[in-house]
């Protein structure tokens, strides 16, 4: 579902809170103003980030470090590109260890709900589970909120919004049709609509319903997002197993690659040395 609240409400933000900071490094201001608002106490729980390594000074400016941050790297603690982290096995199982109630990200959410922020949503599939994404509008003081059957339908709008123009513009050349096959008439309002809407129920299957045009056309069928998301929920525990299961190996395996370089090192300063030794 989709709810609609504000700042005001201490309700909006419970739990322990994920902020995902979701924006240039450059953008300062939008990740202060996040962690500005965040930053009046939360109702229960506590504040945990991700965020790409080059913020952990600024975090650290504002308190938050230790393990309240998780910084987007990999197991040997090279920098990852944010959203190619949040897939990464390390990174889910950190992410699921602090069983999140809210998830918010820096970037400010599109005042009246017209855009979708794909990879961001995307990526909130894999581990949003019972959670919510508390999606801002800073500086405007109004919240969407989504739970995990909303963000799976808002991943198909693209195709719902060209689903939808590609129906309405043949409906409306159905209708031309019938325009210019009545002779082009100058006004058709005193004849019948059952062609007209013989069309519609052609293009456009909907529910059967009495009534007149004051109620809203709606598509017939199930919610495919809201049947969808039980296998969500589903994989997403999965996904946390497995998670765990890789962690530990590539701990381990970072660690080698660490040793390997530090060996590695090692040997070329013997080289550096071999080579200014004066021969016999």
């Amino acid at each position: 579902m989709t709810a609609f609240s504000t700042w005001s409400d201490p309700k909006a933000i419970d739990g322990n809170v994920l902020a995902i900071i979701n924006v240039k490094r450059d953008d300062r201001d939008a990740a202060a103003a996040l962690f500005d608002q965040l930053g009046g106490g939360l109702a229960s729980g506590a504040l945990y980030v991700i965020a790409e390594p080059g913020w952990a000074p600024w975090l650290e400016g504002r308190g938050i470090s230790g393990d309240r941050v998780c910084l987007a790297t990999d197991v040997a603690g090279q920098p990852l590109e944010l959203y190619y982290f949040l897939e990464r096995p390390h990174a889910i199982a950190w992410i699921k260890s602090k069983a999140f109630r809210t998830v918010v990200g820096a970037a400010p959410h599109s005042l009246y709900n017209d855009q979708v922020n794909g990879l961001f949503e995307e990526r909130l599939c894999l581990f949003l589970g019972s959670g919510r994404l508390v999606a801002h509008t800073l500086p405007s003081d109004f919240l969407y909120v989504f739970d995990l059957p909303m963000l799976l339908r808002r991943l198909g709008r693209d195709s719902k919004v060209q689903e939808y123009r590609a129906t309405t513009r043949a409906i409306v050349d159905d209708w031309h049709g019938q325009w210019v096959a009545a002779g082009r008439p100058a006004g058709a309002d005193g004849g019948s609509a059952a062609a007209m809407m013989s069309s519609m129920r052609r293009h456009w299957p909907v529910a059967e319903r009495s009534g007149d045009e004051t109620h809203a056309l709606e598509p017939a069928g199930a919610d495919a997002a809201q049947s969808m998301a039980p296998l969500v929920g589903f994989l997403d525990g999965v996904i946390e197993e497995y998670a765990r299961r890789l962690v530990n190996p590539q701990a381990e395996y970072g660690r080698g690659v660490a040793i390997v370089a530090r060996i590695n090192l090692q040997i070329n300063r013997l080289r550096r040395l071999l080579k200014r030794r004066p021969s016999a």
